[in-house]
C-alpha cells in the first residue's frame, strides 16, 4: 500500500510543452481506458485543461464490460470507441464540429470557410492515443507500441477533413497512492509490470476477476 511513482523525464517535458501549447488549440480528446475509466483519468490532465471543451474517449471498448462502463461515464461529450478495432472512429470529427459549432460560426463570419480546428490528445501511457492517430489518418502516421511510455515527443499529424491532431507522450502523475489505481493501471499495461510486485499483481488480478468476473476465468 505504498505511494508508488513511474515518472520519466521525459514525461515532466512533455507536461510543461502541453501546458505552452494548450491555449493554442481548440478541443481537447482525452483518451480513457474503458476497462479503467476512473484509474486511467489523470488529475495532472484535468488541471491542465481547465476550461478547454473535452471530448472524453472511452477506447478498448472491445475489451470491456459496457455495462458497467455506462454507469460510470458522467461527461455530456464522449464517445465509446476502440481505436484498434476502429470502432465508433468516424463520429469523432462530426462529434468535434458539433462541440465547437459557435467557434466555426464565428471564424466563417470572419472569412474562414473551412477553418482548421486543432486538437490535442492527452490520455495516460498505452492507453491508444497514437492509434487512434493511425485510426482517424487513415495510415500509419504515429508509432505504436505494446509497452507503456513508447511516445517521447509531441508531434502534429494532418487528418482528412479539418482536423489537425497534436499526438501527445503518455502522461502519469508524479505520486499515485490509491492501491488499487497503481495495480488497474498496470493490468492494463499503463504501467510497466517490471515494476511492481508480480505475485501481488497476479493475486489483485485474479481475486477482481474472481469477484466480479467467474464465468470468464
Amino acid at each position: 500500500n505504498k505511494t508508488f511513482s513511474w515518472y520519466p523525464g521525459h514525461m515532466a517535458k512533455a507536461l510543461r510543452e502541453i501546458k505552452e501549447l494548450i491555449n493554442k488549440v481548440d478541443v481537447i480528446y482525452l483518451i480513457l481506458d474503458s476497462r479503467a475509466p476512473i484509474s486511467s483519468l489523470n488529475p495532472v490532465i484535468l488541471d491542465v485543461i481547465k476550461d478547454k471543451p473535452v471530448l472524453y474517449l472511452y477506447n478498448k471498448s472491445t475489451l470491456a464490460d459496457l455495462t458497467s462502463l455506462k454507469k460510470i461515464i458522467k461527461e455530456e461529450n464522449y464517445l465509446i470507441i476502440d481505436a484498434l478495432q476502429k470502432k465508433n472512429i468516424r463520429n469523432i470529427p462530426k462529434k468535434t464540429n458539433e462541440m465547437l459549432a459557435d467557434l466555426l460560426e464565428k471564424k466563417r463570419n470572419q472569412g474562414f470557410l473551412n477553418y482548421p480546428i486543432k486538437a490535442m490528445i492527452l490520455g495516460i501511457p498505452n492507453v491508444g492515443k497514437s492509434t487512434l492517430v493511425n485510426a482517424l489518418a487513415n495510415r500509419k502516421s504515429a508509432s505504436t507500441d505494446y509497452k507503456p511510455g513508447h511516445t517521447r515527443k509531441l508531434s502534429w499529424i494532418k487528418i482528412s477533413g479539418n482536423i489537425n491532431l497534436l499526438d501527445t507522450p503518455g502522461l502519469l502523475w508524479p505520486k499515485i497512492e490509491d492501491v488499487h489505481t497503481k495495480y488497474h493501471l498496470s493490468l492494463t499495461g499503463s504501467i510497466k509490470e517490471e515494476l511492481l510486485n508480480k505475485e501481488g499483481l497476479f493475486n489483485y488480478g485474479y481475486n477482481y476477476l474472481m469477484k466480479h468476473y467467474p464465468n470468464y476465468l
